[in-house]
């Protein structure tokens, strides 16, 4: 029984790093628009405020990281090296 729990309360340990890790769908659609508007020069500007925010953002979470690199750099290709 105390193999079992260690093995649950590991396994709930791994759960929440993970999570932590994921971005939320409202940050991924609020960075996906935020990138969207940086690309096009039609729309509706962004403000510094939202350029920090997403700095931060990505500076914090690889995956926003990620996101955002594949929106504004989609020509990068990384080298074994990184």
């Amino acid at each position: 029984m105390k193999k079992m729990l260690k093995k649950i309360q590991k396994v709930s340990v791994v759960h929440k790093l993970l999570k932590l890790k994921m971005l939320s769908t409202k940050y991924r659609l609020e960075l996906t628009d935020i990138c969207c508007r940086m690309i096009t020069d039609d729309g509706v500007p962004v403000t510094l405020d939202e350029r920090i925010w997403m700095n931060k953002l990505c500076e914090k979470n690889a995956s926003a990281k990620a996101i955002a690199e594949s929106l504004l750099c989609p020509d990068y290709i990384p080298h074994s090296y990184e």
